[in-house]
């Protein structure tokens, strides 16, 4: 008979008989029992033997223990990975073994590792298990090998990297005053913003990333800064950063230019109250002013004076603008006028007791009355320093006689308004108008 698929042995010579042969022997199962926990199963069977004249003999009893000893069968192991990132580890996921006994068994991989920071010279090796256990004491196992290392560097939008021009008008430094507030060596974050030329300068983020650090947790490092310090009115600064992220792998080159230009224009003094004088003369000399530059300090300009070609006179005002021209040398310019006016409206004098009442006699050699005249007509113009005749005599001429308040005396037209005689043949009198 078989025994849970086993074939056992008979019971020849197991059993006998005074009379009987053994093969005339009557054996009868008397009684059978199973006891099982799934994993062992206890079978026995009990007997007795009737011999040919119906004596009986039981009580043999023969017991067969049947033990599960056989591991489930694995399915094959996942091939080996390689991942750059933590992040890109895949869940664990369930495989199913077939046991023998038990049927089906699924289990979810479960990971160790060896503590690796998944970088280049310290991989991160998670050890990815399914251990299939049909619960009576056998057990098999499969394994993934996942290898995490990270040996990209980070990577930067180099659409990012500034390139600007800014103004004193917009409120940056002088030029020569313009400085980064980063230092080679310093180390901000992607979120930290920093100052060039007293201009806020806005930080990196989305400027710079990496397959596996988040942004805020990259190192951003300056490696470089430069300036040029071209002159006063210009100058370019230049800093340069690289990215780093937590396996150290580097990323430099990445660099902004600030362009600072002086573009403010010297701050002038008030401009002179207007003038009005009578003479050129009177016209005082133009003078310094000074002003006041945001960059560059003091600027002293010396006044330029323009006119419109005037005479000066009433007819044809003398107008002059002065003006002072304040030039930073930065190309910024700013100006200060003054109108300056020239009228000349006062008459020249003349000094009357100058004026001739004279008389002149034959005897003194003068012309006889009858022949006197004057050498001078009406409308005649003569200078002060002109002499003329009365009735033969020389008469001095006007120098002292009439001054002007802006012309020279030898500059002035002295011109015959009239000119009369009376006379009566003894005596003539003789006058004339200046």
């Amino acid at each position: 008979w078989t025994a849970g698929g086993i074939v056992i042995p008979n019971l020849s010579g197991c059993v006998s008989d005074n009379c009987t042969a053994p093969d005339e022997l009557l054996i009868r199962v008397a009684n059978k029992t199973k006891v099982s926990d799934g994993c062992t199963a206890t079978l026995t069977i009990t007997f007795e033997a009737e011999d040919e004249c119906g004596n009986i003999a039981g009580g043999f009893t023969c017991t067969y223990i049947f033990i599960d000893d056989t591991a489930p069968v694995a399915p094959p192991a996942p091939a080996p990975l390689m991942v750059q990132c933590y992040d890109e580890v895949p869940a664990p996921g369930d495989l199913t073994a077939d046991d023998n006994c038990q049927g089906p068994i699924t289990v979810m991989g479960v990971d160790t590792d060896n503590n690796g920071a998944g970088c280049a010279n310290d991989p991160l090796i998670i050890t990815r298990t399914w251990t299939f256990d049909d619960g009576c004491g056998n057990v098999s196992n499969v394994s993934q090998t996942i290898t995490v290392v990270d040996d990209i560097a980070p990577v930067w939008d180099f659409s990012c990297e500034i390139d600007t021009y800014y103004y004193t008008n917009g409120g940056a430094d002088c030029p020569a005053d313009a400085a980064i507030s980063l230092n080679v060596g310093d180390v901000i974050s992607v979120y930290d913003t920093w100052t060039a030329g007293g201009i806020s300068i806005p930080n990196l983020s989305g400027c710079v990333s990496d397959n596996c650090t988040l942004p805020e947790n990259l190192i951003i490092r300056v490696t470089g800064k430069t300036d040029d310090n071209a002159s006063s009115c210009q100058q370019t600064l230049t800093i340069t950063f690289e990215a780093e992220d937590e396996c150290g792998n580097i990323t430099g080159g990445f660099t902004c230019t600030y362009i600072f230009i002086d573009d403010t224009a010297p701050v002038t003094p008030p401009a002179p109250a207007p003038l009005m004088v009578q003479c050129i003369e009177d016209v005082p000399a133009p003078g310094d002013l000074t002003a006041d530059d945001y960059c560059q300090g003091l600027i002293t300009a010396i006044g330029v004076d323009s006119d419109n070609g005037g005479t000066g006179c009433a007819d044809n005002e003398l107008i002059i603008t002065r003006t002072w021209t304040f030039d930073d040398g930065c190309g910024n310019v700013s100006y200060v006028t003054q109108t300056i006016k020239v009228l000349d409206d006062i008459a020249p004098v003349w000094d009357f007791a100058c004026q001739i009442d004279q008389t002149y006699t034959t005897n003194g050699g003068a012309d006889c009355p009858e022949d006197a005249e004057i050498s001078l007509m009406i409308d005649d113009e003569i200078s002060v320093f002109d002499t003329w005749t009365a009735g033969g005599i020389v008469i001095p001429n006007l120098s002292g006689c009439v001054s002007d308040n802006c012309t020279a005396p030898d500059e002035l037209l002295i011109r015959v308004a009239n000119k009369t005689k009376v006379s009566d043949g003894c005596t003539a009198t003789l006058t004339i108008t200046f």
